[in-house]
C-alpha cells in the first residue's frame, strides 16, 4: 500500500510537470 500510494504521488506528479511544460511551451512558443 505505501509502495502504491508513493508511486501513485510520483505518477501524479510527472503529469502534472508534463502539463506545465506544454503549457509553458504553447505559451512561448510562436507554432
Amino acid at each position: 500500500a505505501i509502495y502504491y500510494g508513493c508511486a501513485d504521488t510520483c505518477v501524479s506528479m510527472a503529469f502534472t510537470t508534463v502539463d506545465e511544460v506544454v503549457d509553458y511551451v504553447k505559451k512561448h512558443s510562436s507554432v
